[in-house]
């Protein structure tokens, strides 16, 4: 009997502890079921000061940036030319610094060119146009 009744406590503490986190991650939701990550919802998660939110935008432009690079390789194995620089547009040795340099590199102008879409997109199409790699201005 005392062993069922431990088990039931350690099982009713874990759903407690687990329940109260899943709470504290419910800023997040909207943003999985809409799908995407916008330049403005970036940009409220590195402002953000929930340690959370800032290390969610960080990871997820770190993911974009290691995307790019696979592509770079995937391009130079096929002998075709790198399309996207985001070594030499983005790299930086702290992720913090790479999100400060991202903001700072846009200024706002997508946003009020092209519209609030996709960060993915964005930083795709602003690698492209406004820095493209050495190896295509030769």
């Amino acid at each position: 009997m005392k062993k069922i009744l431990y088990c039931f406590i350690l099982t009713l503490f874990s759903f407690i502890v687990f329940a109260d986190n899943a709470k504290k991650d419910d800023w997040i939701n909207p943003y999985l079921i809409k799908g995407y990550i916008s330049y403005n919802d970036f940009n409220n998660f590195i402002s953000s000061k929930d340690e959370r939110a800032q290390s969610f935008g960080a990871a997820y432009l770190s993911g974009i940036v290691n995307t790019f690079n696979w592509e770079n390789i995937a391009r130079e194995q096929k002998g075709l030319p790198k399309i996207y620089c985001a070594k030499s547009a983005l790299q930086s040795p702290e992720v913090k610094k790479l999100m400060n340099q991202y903001t700072n590199l846009f200024n706002g102008e997508p946003i009020k060119k092209y519209g609030d879409e996709d960060l993915y997109f964005l930083v795709r199409f602003t690698l492209r146009y406004y820095h493209p790699c050495p190896e295509e201005n030769k």
